[in-house]
């Protein structure tokens, strides 16, 4: 996932740095992203009035039923 966030820690921005192969699975995550906002504030070494990050997010398949 690509993050930008502004200084106050609001989120402006995010998006798929690469998919899963999953839409709803990529949706889902982008979802969460969103709900977990607003974020700390970025901390004083970050320079700037925003900064993007990359969020690696790992997929792990355990199939079978229930």
């Amino acid at each position: 996932m690509r993050l930008t966030i502004a200084r106050n820690g609001r989120l402006l921005d995010v998006s798929l740095a690469k998919s899963s192969g999953f839409p709803t699975l990529d949706n889902g995550v982008m979802d969460t992203i969103r709900q977990a906002s607003p974020y700390a504030p970025l901390p004083s070494d970050i320079p700037g009035a925003q900064h993007t990050f990359i969020l690696p997010v790992n997929y792990a398949y355990r199939g079978g039923g229930r």
